[in-house]
């Protein structure tokens, strides 16, 4: 039980101690407002004190609450009727579910249902009359059966169902990994057992995982149906016993309940609420997720998020997952991207047409949904999807793949009829010549708003564009899929382009699709669009994703012999970017060597294209320390740019970017802050107010500053990239992250290390779940707080946090560099104080080593690292050794 809702829980049961106890089960009942488990936790509550003795006895049964005599205490349940009481199964709001055995007139087990001590008041007993009557028309064998009822001899009633030992549906598919497929033929069942109820005039009004059990007969799992506790008559009363629902009272599990449920009048509420709350469970049995958390069970934070939130399309939801979508996957025995596109392929239609707000719009039945779900398991076209001649056409090509294929050999034969191709070639040509002068008229109408296209200064508004643009796409380019492929990869780009990543990727990921369809999986079409794909995943920092794209895409161009242009070099510098966020430099470094192989031979290389391999090949250099071969190719990509590019060209930006980087990393702080400058106003001028690459720039900046101890501008700019990343990247990116330990070091640095060791740990936590603990990230956000818990004289604390970051540099970084060096510099001083000598010298004479072997580079690592092994000697009583680090640094000045 989450806080907030312990909170509640504990709040209700303190104020029902004040209510008389005749008044208390309705008190609680109406203070729960329909939320039968928070009624159960409540009574629960109550319960385990009343036994304990410290309050009055619970109220009388339903006798005393209708007016009547109330009958002797009733002892513990042991007997009811022919059925022996054996063990509790369950507790829900107003009834116990016992394990019960009849003897005669058959032997069998069974589920015995019967309302709770203190919960017999009129209201109650009337909703466990209507269960039981719902559940007596029954006859169908997704239902749970009603056997028996009665009452027992204390008036209280109850009634006898099968016995179902189950699991939830959910609980049960996740555990047998069941697959996509497996899970839609499962819940089709449940569809019909509900409208069998319907049928039968009943509405449930509580589907969810709990209330859909599954069992095994015969080896084959059964779903069962239960607790038709707050269930509806269609049209009348279940029973003559009068049950009012009040107005305003939430009736139903939160997560669950449909739009005009959450109303809470229940005067709008048909059988199309339970097609609602199956479509949630099945959005959660296919995506492993909820379509949106309802976490608050106040009234008005309830019926905003059912009735205003926006249902996320399911494959965008299971996107937004992060890490969980690959454990999600592999409880449906496949992978996330392959997961993706199967809820592409109609899923996502049919959930959402199931979870309309307007009830209007949903399948009528749930026999209809289950209809539409069987259609998809068919590879028939499905209703919740517009239709479309290209849409229907693959289809056809699914479900006929032997006849198509001897139809293709029938076809063959038509070859003699040359004038009757060459009619048709001419006509296709003609029919594509003009679908490539429409997305190229479309095409040139987008780019005047694309910033890396559009050199003008008086752009248009690109957001209505790119919103007019996706809405006549789906509406007006039906008949005409390679326009309309063209024109989603058009938008894709410019989305990319403006930073709006999620969204670029959803065109993209449509246009691959029909790419694909169109022209096949390794046609120029296709792999264009799935390399921009592929750099849009590493834009979002999905870089493991990005990195099966682009292997993809270039295993893809070597196969048809596109291996040898511009698109071969681009989709390597790709890969090594991806690579390069991944941490794993080395390879990247091999992917940039090649990349840049490729378009120094192509025959269309351009300048433009060079400065970029050479840019991204310098950069992988660095990361590696490896500065002198490193600089004169960075230097060349921005004298490239500068030639080739505008003066505020966001490219050019980049380039003064990475630089900049280097010359801080030797030490020429002003040289850097110049060229960082210039790239941060680059970014503005071109992009606006908000957007990665400012971010960037304004972390970069912050960076520079911070190390010349211009601690309060470096701040701002920092605290700004923070927001500004959150904003364009999400809350959990790696990108915040990285922002975040820049920040907690001005903070750590100005003398405020509470906030620093928490602005610290934020990153972590954001690192440790997108990167993963290994990542050489991580190794610096533990630097930094190895520093923050050294300044405190926690130095324990400290060389634990230095011995996780050596490890991970160690492991990620190659032998001898200096970022291995400043973790062992720090580690040796962390176990000089705590009188660790012999460990304190091993670290300090290793990370000298490596100082003395780039002195060039950076004078201030060594002088670190000989004034602490002084330090250590003299703590060490070694005199000698003291005196002789001391004449060392003197010497060198």
């Amino acid at each position: 039980m989450d806080a907030s809702r312990r909170e509640r829980t504990e709040q209700i049961f303190l104020d029902a101690l004040d209510v008389d106890a005749s008044d208390r089960a309705a008190f609680i009942t109406d203070r729960c407002a329909g939320d039968v488990d928070l009624v159960e936790d409540v009574q629960a509550l109550l319960a385990a004190h009343l036994a304990q003795g410290i309050f009055e006895q619970p109220a009388p049964p339903v006798h005393a609450a209708l007016g009547q005599a109330a009958p002797p205490g009733e002892p513990p349940l042991k007997q009811v009727g022919p059925y022996r009481i054996l063990e509790l199964l369950g507790e829900g709001g107003m009834g116990e579910v016992w394990l019960a055995e009849q003897r005669e007139p058959v032997r069998r087990r069974v589920a015995l249902k019967v309302i709770k001590l203190g919960m017999d008041t009129r209201e109650v007993v009337a909703r466990f009359e209507s269960e039981r009557q719902a559940l007596a028309m029954m006859d169908h064998p997704g239902i749970a059966k009603v056997l028996a009822a009665g009452a027992t001899d204390a008036g209280r009633p109850y009634f006898v169902m099968e016995l179902v030992r189950g699991v939830p549906v959910t609980e049960y598919c996740d555990a047998h990994r069941f697959t996509t497929s497996q899970r839609i033929d499962l819940f089709a069942q449940v569809c019909r057992a509900v409208q069998h109820a319907h049928l039968k005039g009943v509405i449930h009004r509580d589907i969810k995982p709990s209330n859909v059990l599954v069992a095994e007969q015969d080896g084959q799992p059964v779903p069962k149906i239960i607790d038709f506790g707050i269930a509806k008559a269609v049209h009348g009363d279940l029973t003559d016993s009068t049950l009012v629902t009040r107005l305003g009272q939430l009736i139903g599990t939160p997560a669950y309940m449909s739009p005009e449920q959450a109303e809470g009048t229940g005067l709008d509420v048909d059988t199309r609420t339970d097609v609602y709350s199956l479509g949630v469970l099945l959005y959660e049995l296919l995506v492993g997720a909820l379509p949106f958390d309802v976490k608050a069970v106040a009234d008005a934070a309830v019926r905003s998020a059912i009735r205003d939130t926006e249902v996320p399309r399911p494959s965008t939801r299971l996107t937004g997952l992060g890490h969980d979508r690959d454990t999600v996957a592999s409880y449906r025995g496949t992978s996330p991207e392959a997961l993706r596109r199967e809820l592409r392929d109609d899923l996502d239609w049919i959930i959402l047409k199931a979870l309309e707000k307007d009830r209007g719009r949903r399948y009528e039945t749930p026999g209809a949904f289950a209809d539409d779900l069987e259609r998809r398991l068919a590879s028939e076209p499905v209703l919740a999807r517009p239709p479309s001649t290209t849409y229907r056409a693959k289809k056809f090509l699914r479900r006929h793949r032997v006849g198509v294929g001897l139809l293709s050999l029938a076809f063959v034969a038509l070859v003699a009829f040359g004038v009757t191709v060459s009619v048709q070639s001419a006509r296709i040509a003609r029919e594509r010549d003009k679908a490539v002068q429409v997305s190229q008229f479309l095409e040139d109408l987008f780019s005047a708003s694309d910033p890396f296209a559009n050199t003008r200064r008086d752009t248009l508004n690109i957001g209505e564009f790119v919103t007019l643009g996706a809405e006549r796409v789906h509406t007006e380019l039906l008949d005409q899929p390679e326009v309309q492929a063209q024109m989603l990869t058009v938008l894709g780009r410019v989305q990319r382009n403006l930073g709006k990543l999620p969204e670029a990727r959803e065109l993209l990921e449509e246009a691959q699709e029909l790419w694909t369809a169109i022209y096949g999986a390794d046609s120029r079409e296709a792999l264009g669009n799935q390399q921009l794909l592929a750099f849009t995943l590493a834009d979002a920092r999905e870089s493991e994703e990005a990195i099966e794209l682009f292997t993809r895409t270039i295993e893809g161009r070597r196969r048809a012999g596109l291996d040898r242009g511009t698109g071969m070099a681009d989709a390597l510098t790709g890969l090594g970017n991806a690579l390069q966020s991944a941490g794993r430099f080395e390879g990247a470094e091999a992917a940039y060597r090649e990349g840049l192989a490729v378009i120094r031979a192509a025959p269309d290389r351009d300048a433009a294209k060079l400065a970029a391999n050479l840019n991204n090949l310098g950069t992988i250099l660095v990361r590696q320390a490896r500065y002198d071969e490193a600089e004169p190719l960075l230097r060349e990509a921005v004298d490239i740019g500068r030639e080739e590019l505008d003066p505020d060209h966001p490219t050019l930006s980049s380039y003064l970017n990475n630089l900049a980087f280097l010359l801080e990393e030797l030490g020429r702080l002003d040289e850097a802050e110049a060229l960082h400058r210039e790239a941060l106003a680059i970014a503005r001028s071109r992009f606006g107010a908000e957007h990665a690459q400012i971010a960037r720039s304004l972390n970069n900046l912050g960076v520079v500053l911070l190390e010349k101890e211009q601690y309060q501008e470096a701040e701002s700019l920092l605290t700004e990239a923070v927001q500004m990343r959150r904003s364009v990247f999400g809350a959990r990116s790696p990108n915040v992250a990285v922002a975040l330990n820049n920040l907690a070091t001005v903070q750590r640095r100005t003398d405020r290390p509470a906030e620093a060791e928490a602005t610290f740990r934020e990153a972590l936590d954001i690192f440790l779940g997108s990167v993963g603990p290994t990542h050489p990230r991580v190794a610096g956000v533990r630097l930094g707080i190895a520093g923050v818990r050294h300044d405190r004289g926690d130095h324990e604390d400290a060389v634990v946090e230095l011995e996780q970051a050596l490890a991970i540099r160690r492991e990620r970084l190659a032998a001898g560099h200096p970022l291995t060096a400043n973790v062992l510099s720090d580690l040796g001083r962390c176990l000089t104080e705590l009188g660790r000598y012999e460990e304190a010298e091993s670290a300090l004479l290793e990370s000298l080593g490596i100082s003395e072997e780039r002195r060039t580079e950076s004078e201030d690592n060594w002088r670190r690292d000989v004034g602490r092994l002084t330090d250590l000697y003299d703590a060490w009583g070694r005199e000698d050794d003291a005196a002789r680090y001391r004449q060392l640094s003197a010497e060198a000045g």
